[in-house]
């Protein structure tokens, strides 16, 4: 019985390509396109995201109206992420850049609740490209390196 287990892993790991990025996730995902208002623009966000492994993957993407608009966009996209989960105001780890991907990412890692109100862990980061700016989501009761790594370390572009 143990062989038949092995052969179902709850994360099975695919390349997902949006914009000129390239992620992995650990699952097929949904997607989704609405306008949304982030500093005070109306834009057009695509998003992809799937559960697997008792957590939530998500992928977001905006293409800001010029690039002086990127910095306010960025601050009011981690805002609103924080505000949705209810993030503990003192919880969310200062935003960091990562040098090891093709692009600068800002990732920190913040505890709150979901919209059940059951206490919730998320990693996010958020990636610049250009005039692009994509979002990746992780939330889960619980985060283990199996489950983030491969998402925010596997980041390819052109």
């Amino acid at each position: 019985m143990g062989l038949l287990n092995g052969c179902s892993p709850s994360l099975n790991w695919r390349t997902l390509a949006m914009g000129r990025l390239t992620i992995l996730l650990p699952c097929k995902p949904d997607q989704a396109q609405r306008n949304v208002v982030l500093a005070k623009q109306l834009l057009a966000m695509d998003m992809v995201g799937c559960e697997a492994g008792g957590a939530m993957f998500a992928i977001s993407h905006v293409r800001a109206q010029n690039a002086q608009a990127l910095d306010a966009l960025l601050a009011d996209w981690q805002a609103s992420a924080l505000a949705q989960m209810r993030a503990d105001p003192a919880a969310p780890s200062p935003a960091r850049t990562l040098g090891q991907h093709p692009l600068p990412m800002l990732l920190m890692s913040a505890q709150g609740h979901d919209t059940s109100g059951r206490a919730v862990q998320a990693r996010l980061a958020w990636v610049r490209d250009g005039l692009d700016l994509f979002h990746l989501a992780l939330y889960a009761p619980h985060i283990y390196e199996d489950m983030a790594k491969p998402f925010f370390s596997e980041i390819q572009a052109p």
